[in-house]
């Protein structure tokens, strides 16, 4: 059973926290995006920690397989699953901030987290990204 994954947002990518997920999700593949920004994830596992000087600001979950990622092989968070539909996700979840037939956007979906769900064409849930709502000023 993995970290957590929505408390790694905000923490340092050199706290022990991220250092244990890093290690027990095996993410190894590592993507620098000059000049502030780096993905550290795995393709096997299907997830990828959005760091940006140096601080979590995002987790993206892949729960199908897409874009080159493994489906996300362990417990999703919110309870949701890979076989949830769109319309089924808005009665779990609630209303939507935002939403058309590829994305349904939670501004809130816990205090200072923002959730962004992506449909593919069928409506299952191929991805999400957990975000921070405010991103943390450079440093």
């Amino acid at each position: 059973m993995p970290t957590y994954l929505p408390g790694l947002l905000g923490m340092t990518a050199g706290s022990p926290q991220v250092r244990e997920a890093i290690d027990r999700l095996e993410l190894h593949d590592i993507e620098e995006d000059p000049p502030s920004r780096r993905y550290i994830g795995s393709k096997k596992t299907g997830i990828d920690l959005l760091v940006e000087w140096e601080r979590v600001i995002a987790v993206q979950i892949f729960v199908k397989a897409v874009q080159g990622f493994s489906a996300f092989p362990f417990e999703i968070p919110y309870g949701l699953h890979a076989n949830v539909k769109q319309d089924e996700l808005h009665r779990l979840l609630g209303n939507p901030a935002a939403s058309d037939k590829f994305d349904s956007r939670y501004e809130d979906i816990e205090a200072g987290l923002k959730l962004i769900i992506n449909f593919n064409e069928l409506s299952e849930i191929t991805y999400l990204n957990i975000a921070l709502k405010a991103i943390p000023a450079s440093g």
